[in-house]
């Protein structure tokens, strides 16, 4: 084996080391970072694809997560960027507005959390691959959106979350927290919302609100209580001025 000229390395360091920087850089480029892109306070029109809209001047791309808090511009947004991206994450920040997302259904790849004491809606498809946590911290969140996919969803947080739409994900629905809202009045009495889901209460509260007109029907796939020992669960039908609300469990586990 030659020796090795140290005075030749410390001569190429120097050469090399710029140019290694650069390949860290272009690899960090390439893989398409997430960023968390914030809305800004001051829009002037509401689509998700202008730049200016968002505070890093920036529009948001695939895997980035999405965050929304007090603004003096419109609150009904539109989702224009292309359908079934996926955005890793939906936070509506402290004091955020009441904002309602619309437009091309996403992708969540994260959690959808509020933080405001305004209710959020979201009137966008949303496509779950995985479990997703829905989390009414201060507020309440209504999802008008159709909810599609192998995933399921958990709600955790203080306050409720409604789904209000037909919806299909076949994932399991567990409820930590709070209250989950199946509204089957939405969309003029023809919501399904719950789907195949199987529901697992643990330390919250379920409240299917019948249609307003006729009779609400539903089968259950599997309610199951919880392991939290002495957790208070709640099951509550509400009739909604119809004609009553026939539930079926299929499966009932403790």
């Amino acid at each position: 084996m030659n020796p090795v000229d140290l005075e030749t390395v410390k001569r190429a360091v120097p050469r090399l080391l710029p140019l290694a920087c650069f390949v860290v850089a272009s690899a960090w480029a390439a893989s398409g970072h997430a960023q968390t892109r914030t809305w800004s306070s001051t829009t002037t029109n509401s689509s998700w694809s202008v730049a200016g809209n968002w505070t890093s001047g920036t529009a948001p791309v695939a895997n980035d997560s999405l965050a929304f808090g007090a603004t003096t511009g419109t609150t009904t947004l539109n989702n224009n960027i292309t359908a079934a991206t996926q955005f890793n994450g939906i936070t509506f920040n402290n004091g955020a507005s009441a904002y309602t997302l619309t437009g091309n259904q996403i992708t969540l790849g994260g959690s959808v959390i509020n933080n405001s004491s305004n209710l959020q809606t979201i009137a966008l498809p949303l496509a779950l691959a995985s479990t997703r946590t829905f989390a009414a911290n201060a507020g309440g969140i209504t999802v008008t959106g159709s909810i599609t996919g192998s995933g399921g969803l958990t709600l955790s947080g203080r306050d409720t979350l409604t789904l209000a739409a037909t919806n299909t994900f076949s994932g399991a629905t567990v409820v930590n927290a709070g209250t989950l809202l199946l509204d089957y009045s939405a969309a003029g009495n023809t919501a399904d919302p719950l789907g195949t889901s199987a529901i697992t209460l643990d330390m919250g509260t379920l409240v299917l609100r019948g249609k307003s007109s006729g009779a609400t029907t539903e089968t259950i796939s599997a309610l199951n209580l919880g392991n939290n020992p002495g957790a208070a669960n709640t099951l509550r039908l509400d009739a909604n001025g119809g004609n009553g609300i026939a539930v079926t469990v299929t499966t009932f586990g403790l």
